[in-house]
C-alpha cells in the first residue's frame, strides 16, 4: 500500500515563521454513535473510537506520513480528544499539550439531547442552527463565533511558536469545522458546508502571510466502516 504524506508541494516555503497543523477529530463515541448532542459531556472512546485512534496514531507515526518530524500533540482537555491524542503521542515519543482553546462548543442545555427532542425544545433555535450558524448560539452555552474565535486565535500563534515543524491537534467536530473556515479566510457561515468525520485527519499550512488548507477530513486511514457515514473515504491525492 502507497503511503500518503500530508506535506504540500505548494506553495512554495513562506520567508516568516511556518508549521503543518495536522488537525484530527477524536474517535467515536456511543453519544456519536447514538447522535446525540455532546458538547462539554466527559465522554470515553467506544471500542470502535479506540481503534480508530489506535489506527491514526499508527497512520501518523509512519514514516514518511508527515514530511519532517511532528513536535507537538495537543489536545482538547475533554477525554474523549485525550484518548485520541494519547496513542499519537505515545507513537511519536511525545506528551500531550492539553490546549483549552481546542475544547468542544458548549451545548448548554442540549446536552445529551438528541435533533428531535431540541428540535421539540427550542424549534426557533433549532432552524436559526441548521441554517443560520452564524448568528447562532447555543441556550445556556456558547455561540460558533466565539469557537470561531478562540481556535482562531490559537492557530494563528502556532507558526512562531512551531516554526518550521509539525504539530498535531486533536478536537472536534466544531471547532474543527470552525479551524478549517479560518483557515479559508471564512467564518462559521460555512459551518454546514464543511464535513469533518471521527477520527478523520485534515492539515494545513500555517504562516503569517496567510494559511493553506491541505487536506480535509481525510478517512483513508481507517479501516472500512469506522466513520459516521458508514462510509470509506478514497485515498487523498496530493
Amino acid at each position: 500500500m502507497s503511503q500518503v504524506t500530508l506535506s504540500p508541494k505548494e506553495p512554495p516555503a513562506p520567508s516568516r515563521p511556518a508549521c503543518l497543523a495536522v488537525i484530527v477529530r477524536h474517535g467515536q463515541t456511543v453519544y456519536n454513535r447514538k447522535n446525540l448532542f455532546r458538547g462539554r459531556y466527559d465522554l470515553p472512546l467506544d471500542d470502535v473510537g479506540i481503534e480508530q485512534a489506535r489506527s491514526t496514531a499508527a497512520f501518523l507515526a509512519a514514516a514518511g506520513a508527515v514530511s519532517g518530524p511532528v513536535t507537538a500533540v495537543y489536545s482538547s482537555p475533554l477525554r474523549r480528544a485525550r484518548e485520541t491524542a494519547l496513542p499519537i503521542a505515545e507513537l511519536l515519543g511525545l506528551e500531550v499539550a492539553v490546549a483549552g482553546e481546542l475544547n468542544d462548543v458548549d451545548v448548554g442545555r442540549w446536552e445529551g439531547r438528541s435533533a428531535p427532542e431540541v428540535e421539540t425544545l427550542d424549534a426557533g433555535l433549532y432552524r436559526m442552527w441548521s441554517k443560520e450558524p452564524a448568528r447562532f448560539a447555543f441556550p445556556g452555552g456558547e455561540s460558533l463565533a466565539s469557537v470561531h474565535a478562540r481556535t482562531a486565535a490559537f492557530l494563528d500563534r502556532l507558526p512562531a511558536r512551531h516554526d518550521g515543524q509539525n504539530v498535531v491537534l486533536v478536537t472536534h467536530r466544531v471547532p474543527a469545522k470552525l479551524i478549517v473556515a479560518h483557515i479559508l479566510g471564512l467564518g462559521a457561515e460555512i459551518f454546514w458546508r464543511v464535513r469533518i468525520d471521527n477520527c478523520s485527519i485534515s492539515a494545513a499550512r500555517l504562516s503569517a502571510e496567510g494559511h493553506v488548507l491541505t487536506l480535509v477530513n481525510s478517512t483513508w486511514h481507517l479501516p472500512a466502516g469506522d466513520e459516521e457515514s458508514g462510509s470509506r473515504a478514497a485515498k487523498p491525492d496530493f
